[in-house]
């Protein structure tokens, strides 16, 4: 298998965040420019593939990378163990990277790769995008609420990872206090990113 990764940063980000979440050399990580012509397209994207050696087609977004991979081995723990935890991580997964693309919207004019118009002229809504992005109240509630040390309970999951990529980009925008002003996400940076699992690179 082989992780294709965009060159952009938000999404190597993503990459460092799930092979460590993922803690073996399972995979081999490889530039998304240099696959396939297919896969990198400015029409189509993505920035994150995983290539199988069971389906012509990429699995694409870590989302769908970390489901295929659970499915075939749930012991690689990418995901909780028990049901409702299951469920709990792939909610917070997907208030995270709603957030994480939204952060990714307010910087398109650094993706260099990005080969199309940013915006429509006669719209306000990139304006109103780049202006708020969506607050992390919401998360930082119910990842209190939940009373464990990472986001899905003791053990860290795809949330964790996904969340690990998120501050990640937020400290190369600048956007630090967006986070750090949150007391249970800055505690968990605190356990999760001091190399156990997650250390920037």
């Amino acid at each position: 298998m082989k992780l294709a990764v965009s060159a952009w940063y938000p999404y190597q980000h993503q990459a460092t965040a799930f092979l460590q979440l993922l803690g073996r050399p399972a995979m081999e990580r490889v530039a998304l420019e240099d696959v396939s012509n297919t896969l990198h397209n400015s029409s189509v994207g993505p920035f994150l593939a995983l290539l199988t050696d069971d389906d012509d087609l990429p699995l694409l977004g870590l989302p769908s990378i970390v489901e295929y991979l659970h499915r075939r081995d749930p012991a690689l723990r990418l995901l909780p163990v028990d049901a409702v935890a299951r469920t709990r991580a792939r909610a917070f997964a997907t208030m995270i990277e709603e957030r994480f693309t939204r952060y990714c919207m307010a910087d398109l004019a650094s993706h260099r790769g990005f080969g199309r118009r940013l915006w429509n002229t006669a719209s306000d809504a990139p304006e109103r995008i780049l202006e708020t992005p969506p607050d992390l109240d919401g998360l930082e509630t119910l990842a209190a609420h939940g009373a464990a040390a990472f986001l899905a309970g003791d053990d860290p999951c795809l949330a964790d990872a996904l969340l690990a990529a998120l501050w990640w980009t937020l400290e190369d925008q600048g956007r630090e206090a967006d986070l750090t002003r949150y007391v249970w996400l800055s505690g968990w940076h605190g356990r999760a990113c001091d190399g156990r699992p997650f250390r920037r690179t």
